[in-house]
């Protein structure tokens, strides 16, 4: 109900000549159909903070999936480094070796020159023996 300027009262002929002066957000959240009312920005934000979080999960996943590569080729690193040195060590004795048996192929083969040289030599001893 108003009060008309003659101090009459009167029934309200608009649903604004009836609003009390409470806040406007406390009558909002009280209106028929606010609690059940979400704001479209509300729903826009939610879906931006739901991407947002599903493309976080996504990084993590390939910031995760990027640290056990590095970690793998870190391992493959390794792996062919200590092969390299096997391998390095290999050639090495294969070098000392070869080496070791180039040496006692050109002792062998003086003492073959030896020995062929004192046969000559004990032949023309015994030839000129036979000789004389």
């Amino acid at each position: 109900e108003g009060v008309g300027p003659n101090g009459a009262s009167f029934a309200s002929s608009s649903p604004m000549d009836n609003i009390d002066e409470r806040d406007p957000m406390a009558w909002l959240a009280e209106s028929p159909g606010a609690a059940g009312a979400v704001p479209v920005e509300t729903e826009a934000q939610e879906q931006m903070l739901a991407d947002v979080a599903s493309r976080n999960a996504e990084f993590a996943a390939v910031r995760a999936r990027a640290a056990d590569l590095e970690r793998e080729l870190e391992e493959a690193r390794m792996r062919a480094s200590e092969r390299e040195d096997q391998l390095l060590a290999t050639h090495k004795a294969q070098e000392e070796r070869l080496h070791k048996l180039e040496a006692e192929a050109v002792k062998m083969s003086k003492e073959l020159q030896a020995e062929r040289s004192r046969s000559v030599a004990a032949a023309e001893a015994a030839a000129k023996a036979a000789a004389s």
